[in-house]
């Protein structure tokens, strides 16, 4: 939409009493145009109401956005324009690629596993703080998502924030867009964060497979108008395997990858309960993330399930090395040491989780740190893991609190990253009791790296003692570096 008055080389005004002149088009779309203004620093979004009242309507909704607390992913309102046009004054953004357009043009089908995911999550990341703070996006899709990628991250931003609904405070202004609506929508129903888990699964899909999960190798003799519809209206189901020239979805998802799309493409396409939320695909996709290796043939990411596995590009035969394994344990106040060993005061629950530590980048052997995140040291819960990321600073969490990497003689070492200082800990079974019963901690200097091999154990967390069954004991949460 172009205004019906051309602002460029006008001056506008802001609620914050701030004026700045219009250069040039940007952009324009079905309900606004973007400008860029004469200093290049910031774009403005600039709306064409028919009526004073709709004016006043659109000037309230961007100042409630501009008071809600969105995460950092997302561009923000920074400033209301008021006069003599309506809109909003938002950052401009360097160096990013639209996720539609590497969705539509991404003909090379290399499997790139690796970024994919941790392109995959950073997005699930992102509504999963938008939803914690029970805001709906109302629209996600692939051209409102934004990415730039590094050598080891992804940086997401997501814009068109105007789409965003607050609960009791504002109306649901879309209904989602072709590919990406919730069968809901269709029949009429608004916007919420039931469709938003909708959409970002097929958007997660479509990164990781490279196709619609509703759209099968038979579309490609339907005509554009005839796919959409049976996408919108998943005539054909859900489509888990697919002859066409998308990606394998047993080499690109893991078995809880696989059972999340099930959960929201089957039994969820009828029940918005049964879909999987932002934060079980975060959590599932960087776990995903770190259950893969680099090929030192062709330097594609293969997951390793096993000892002994395939490359899924090239076929080279792969082994995976140690895998660093997270476990509950308890053990009572009085217990024997390592040497007189009883599993009934001294045992390791398991938390399910594993990380394969890696040895590869780039196809190099190097001292390649492992970085483990938060969620790896609680509990499997999702709901646990949100309530312990609301109550701490998303920067404190966002980096990796724990690195483990193997140095040239074969060993291990690892640094908790916060505090920057290399901790020394326990080899040993009967070293890591002892020193678990004390509040000592051993340092060494950075240059100076522990000699740990397959078997080290780190403790990361103590309780105090506490009463259980009939007697005092104390609970853990430890690391281990596990052959296969």
């Amino acid at each position: 939409m172009i205004l019906q008055e051309e602002p460029c080389g006008k001056q506008v005004r802001t609620s914050d009493g701030n004026t700045l002149q219009i250069h040039s088009l940007f952009d324009a779309g079905g309900q606004a145009a973007l400008y860029t203004e004469q200093t290049g620093n910031y774009l403005v979004k600039l709306y064409n109401p028919d009526t004073q009242a709709k004016k006043q309507k659109l000037i309230d909704k961007f100042t409630l956005l501009k008071q809600q607390p969105l995460p950092d992913s997302f561009i923000k309102v920074i400033d209301v324009v008021t006069d003599p046009y309506v809109g909003f004054v938002m950052e401009k953004l360097e160096g990013f690629s639209s996720l539609a357009e590497f969705m539509e043009n991404h003909t090379d089908t290399r499997y790139d596993l690796r970024k994919r995911l941790v392109r995959a999550f950073s997005v699930a990341k992102s509504f999963r703080q938008l939803h914690e703070h029970s805001l709906a996006y109302c629209d996600i899709s692939p051209r409102n998502i934004l990415f730039k990628d590094s050598s080891h991250s992804t940086t997401i931003r997501i814009i068109d924030i105007d789409n965003i609904y607050v609960p009791g405070l504002s109306r649901p202004v879309v209904g989602g867009s072709p590919y990406h609506r919730a069968p809901e929508l269709l029949a009429g129903a608004s916007p919420d964060i039931f469709t938003d888990h909708f959409a970002l699964a097929i958007i997660i899909f479509e990164m990781l497979c490279m196709r619609h999960p509703y759209v099968s190798k038979a579309a490609e003799k339907l005509s554009p108008e005839e796919e959409q519809n049976a996408a919108d209206k998943a005539l054909y189901g859900y489509i888990e395997e697919d002859e066409s020239g998308a990606l394998p979805i047993a080499d690109v998802f893991t078995p809880k990858l696989r059972a999340l799309a099930r959960r929201c493409f089957v039994d969820g396409y009828t029940n918005p309960m049964a879909r999987p939320t932002a934060a079980e695909w975060e959590i599932a996709l960087i776990e995903a993330s770190n259950q893969v290796v680099q090929c030192p043939k062709c330097k594609e990411y293969t997951y390793a399930f096993t000892k002994k596995f395939p490359c899924c590009a090239c076929k080279q035969p792969l082994e995976r090395g140690p895998v660093l394994r997270f476990y509950n344990r308890v053990f009572g106040e009085k217990a024997v040491y390592a040497d007189e060993y009883d599993k009934k005061f001294f045992r390791d629950e398991p938390l399910n989780r594993e990380f394969v530590l890696r040895k590869y980048m780039d196809g190099e052997k190097a001292l390649e740190p492992n970085y483990i995140r938060l969620f790896y040291f609680c509990d499997l819960d999702p709901v646990a893991y949100n309530d312990t990321l609301s109550k701490k600073k998303e920067n404190a969490i966002s980096i990796a609190p724990l690195t483990i990497g193997e140095y040239e003689d074969g060993n291990w070492y690892y640094r908790w990253v916060p505090q920057g200082e290399m901790k020394c800990r326990y080899e040993s079974q009967k070293e890591a009791f002892d020193l678990a019963q004390s509040e000592k901690r051993k340092f060494v200097k950075k240059d100076q790296l522990p000699n740990f091999k397959t078997g080290a154990i780190f403790i990361f967390w103590k309780s105090k003692p506490r009463e259980l069954q009939g007697g005092k004991y104390i609970c853990q949460r430890i690391a281990k570096v596990e052959e296969n």
